[in-house]
């Protein structure tokens, strides 16, 4: 114990070898706490920040003032835990902890592999993370992730169902610069990061389209009246299903 606080030597044996950053001493907490603080913190931020959302204005004498609007999702796991800013943790929150252990169960079996060859580094740290029971303040990171990656991963096998039941025959259309206006709905979206723009999957019931844009107000499932340019023809993310490539979209809801 330091300052009153619980510490931990993180040399630890399999299988916690290799998977976490090594440190002499780190302070610990129970990691369900720490999770059920992730999902209360992609709740309030209506998915996952990772840098802090500032909004600007300007005051009656002119002065430019800029303020916080939303802290990060690890800023609010880390104040929740160590600055005692506590979030509301809601009876929900503490159920997605428990299906969160349920989906990432498919990890272990991964994990099983040589050297761990199954998991990358990222899905390694993770997969520490729903194997503990307490962790240290330097993956609250990653647990600050957890709920995001589980919605994407439930998204992506949702469209790889989709697709197989209702675009297994997506044709590619039109040709390369012709004008595209359809009626799509919006089957998933993906942040990158390194782009900063959103990646969209649509389809119109027969045909798959994507497109990258600046916005993130589509919504799955959602139907919107696109105009765009044809801009390639390929496949599916992660399929073999034809696809459309659109750029220059342009929307509006149905």
């Amino acid at each position: 114990m330091i300052n009153g606080q619980n510490t931990i030597n993180f040399n630890l044996p399999s299988p916690w070898a290799g998977y976490r950053k090594k440190m002499k001493t780190a302070t610990i907490t129970p990691v369900d706490d720490v999770l059920a603080a992730a999902f209360a913190a992609f709740r309030i931020n209506k998915g996952y920040e990772k840098n802090f959302v500032y909004e600007d204005y300007v005051t009656p004498d002119g002065d430019h003032i800029q303020t916080i609007k939303r802290k990060s999702n690890k800023v609010l796991v880390h104040d929740h835990v160590m600055a005692k800013e506590f979030l509301p943790i809601t009876a929900e929150d503490i159920e997605n902890v428990s299906k969160a252990r349920q989906h990432f169960k498919k990890y272990t079996l991964r994990s099983l592999g040589s050297d761990n060859t199954g998991l990358n580094e990222f899905e390694q740290n993770v997969y520490a993370c729903m194997i503990a029971e307490t962790v240290s303040s330097t993956e609250f990171g990653i647990c600050a992730y957890i709920p995001a990656l589980m919605e994407r991963e439930l998204r992506e096998k949702d469209l790889k169902k989709t697709i197989k039941n209702d675009y297994s025959n997506s044709a590619h259309q039109g040709t390369v610069g012709d004008k595209i206006a359809k009626t799509l709905t919006i089957l998933n979206k993906r942040y990158l990061q390194s782009y900063g723009r959103f990646v969209y999957n649509a389809g119109d019931g027969k045909n798959l389209y994507s497109f990258w844009h600046n916005s993130g107000s589509f919504d799955i499932d959602k139907e919107y009246q696109i105009e765009g340019k044809v801009k390639a023809h390929g496949t599916a993310y992660k399929r073999n299903e034809n696809e459309t490539v659109l750029n220059y979209v342009k929307f509006r809801r149905t």
